[in-house]
């Protein structure tokens, strides 16, 4: 789990527009507030349930799953770029990109299978209650029956 502002800082670290030595102005680091809040909502429209949390301010823990924080890092990162100014390396967007299709594949809510109704068939097969043709048999070879008979 993490504050909105750590995770914030740690994206814009990624891209270079954030460092103790020039850290993000106050402005950015909002920004980016709103980039997350945007980016998680897209998420549960596409039915990828963290069950995060609606980042109100800076100081909001979003309670992401253990295993989601760097998916969230790298595909915040590759989204603040344009408003920080700042490039993203291609091996960011890499990560970015495969870390995501692992978050989809963890928590992505699975589509009901559409199961048609169940009918019965009309041509069942032998010994299951259908005769075909001029012989009514069973399934198991056998003696035939009397009715099972030719006619001579």
């Amino acid at each position: 789990m993490s504050v909105a502002v750590d995770l914030v800082k740690r994206s814009l670290g990624l891209i270079g527009a954030h460092s103790v030595v020039k850290p993000a102005v106050v402005e950015l680091l909002n920004e980016g507030r709103e980039v997350l809040n945007e980016m998680l909502a897209e998420w549960e429209e596409e039915k990828i349930n963290m069950g995060t949390v609606t980042a109100d301010d800076l100081t909001t823990d979003i309670a992401e799953p253990a295993g989601a924080t760097h998916a969230i890092k790298y595909n915040l990162a590759v989204r603040m770029s344009e408003p920080a100014r700042a490039p993203v390396s291609d091996k960011v967007q890499l990560e970015a990109l495969e870390s995501y299709e692992r978050l989809k594949k963890r928590y992505k809510a699975k589509d009901e299978p559409n199961v048609p109704d169940a009918t019965l068939s009309r041509h069942l097969p032998m010994g299951q209650g259908a005769s075909r043709g001029a012989l009514a048999r069973t399934f198991f070879a056998g003696k035939p029956s009397t009715d099972e008979a030719p006619n001579t």
